[in-house]
């Protein structure tokens, strides 16, 4: 799970998470903007792309599994509430943003 929180830029939990703090922090402070004010879709391939390292190197952190057309579950959370990314959104920023650099 990612989240923002008060204290921090953004907080991480599972047994994935060691695997993205570090890129969550160089990204939060050396990247073109802080995570916070990312816009939604630039915000959900991020997510996207750090699920798929932390499955990368973490067994039990599941990843996407295009056979099966399974994705993760990916919510936002803004001022107007809470939203969740449909799967064909999640499919096509995928294909686009993440298989890329895998293929």
């Amino acid at each position: 799970a990612v989240r923002h929180g008060h204290s921090a830029a953004c907080t991480v939990s599972g047994s994935g998470s060691p695997t993205i703090r570090g890129i969550l922090h160089y990204v939060n402070t050396w990247g073109p903007q802080p995570l916070a004010s990312l816009p939604e879709e630039q915000a959900t391939i991020q997510a996207l792309r750090l699920l798929t390292s932390a499955a990368e190197f973490d067994s039990a952190t599941g990843g996407v599994n295009r056979e099966l057309n399974l994705y993760p579950v990916v919510k936002l959370i803004t001022s107007a509430g809470v939203q969740t990314i449909a799967d064909a959104d999640l499919k096509r920023l995928y294909e686009r943003e993440v298989v890329r650099g895998r293929e």
